[in-house]
């Protein structure tokens, strides 16, 4: 029975033991696979001792420096064009705000001088005694009168002129 109890307790603290030291024994043995690897030689316990310890036996690819910094200058390259892109787009935005606001400006100073003008005239007219507008208004509406007078006259100068032509014509053969 105690043999019972011992082998699940020692086998608990080995496991904790493991799982617990794994990345320092995990480091330990990092060299010395590798090393073993790059010799040739192809061991299935090597490479089980790998898998569980997840320790990567392939060389790793070293990219040379100058590929680097050339891959690095590029995507700055990139980034610098995109950003010059979007900037002459935000320019050309405000651009057009700017003009459609000096459109605006000018259109309330027109509307603001149209404005000043009118509430003058109105406070001239508000000045105007009551009597003075009426004697205007008789003037307007005999002037009005004449006029229709004057043009009916004219019209019937017209009509006697255009018969006149007529019979002259006529008389000559045309």
């Amino acid at each position: 029975m105690g043999t019972e109890l011992i082998m699940p307790l020692i086998a608990g603290f080995i496991s904790l033991l493991l799982g617990s030291f794994r990345p320092i024994i995990s480091a330990l043995l990092k060299p010395y696979l590798l090393k073993l690897h790059a010799k040739g030689k192809k061991i299935s316990s090597v490479e089980a001792l790998a898998k569980i310890f997840s320790i990567e036996l392939k060389d790793p690819v070293i990219i040379p420096y100058a590929d680097r910094i050339n891959k690095t200058l590029e995507s700055l390259r990139k980034a610098s064009d995109e950003m010059a892109i979007a900037t002459n787009e935000f320019n050309d935005i405000m651009n057009e705000k700017q003009g459609t606001i000096a459109v605006l400006e000018k259109k309330l100073s027109e509307l603001s001088d149209k404005e000043l003008e009118m509430k003058t005239k109105i406070e001239t007219l508000q000045k105007v005694p009551i009597e003075a507008l009426a004697y205007f208004e008789g003037i307007l509406v005999k002037g009005d009168k004449r006029n229709a007078y004057r043009d009916y006259i004219l019209f019937g100068a017209g009509v006697i002129v255009s018969v006149a032509i007529t019979i002259v014509l006529k008389k000559m053969g045309y």
